[in-house]
């Protein structure tokens, strides 16, 4: 799995000091919670791009499980 990190659009700092409610939650395999913006992840991926313009049930619920498959 590749980690792409981006470089922070104007205004993106203003949303983290003026402590803007996030829009979205990312939950890890372990259950821990990730508050995020819409925004940010359509920027950073198509993936995330793609899910949150369109009508699947994680856009409408505003939550993506990340459960990673791992063999047994």
């Amino acid at each position: 799995m590749e980690i792409y990190r981006i470089k922070d659009p104007p205004g993106r700092d203003v949303q983290r000091r003026e402590d803007q409610p996030s829009d979205f939650t990312l939950v890890a395999s372990g259950g821990k919670e990730f508050k995020v913006h819409r925004s940010v992840l359509s920027e950073a991926s198509v993936f995330f791009q793609k899910l949150l313009s369109s009508d699947m049930m994680e856009s409408k619920q505003g939550v993506v499980r990340l459960d990673m498959p791992t063999e047994t």
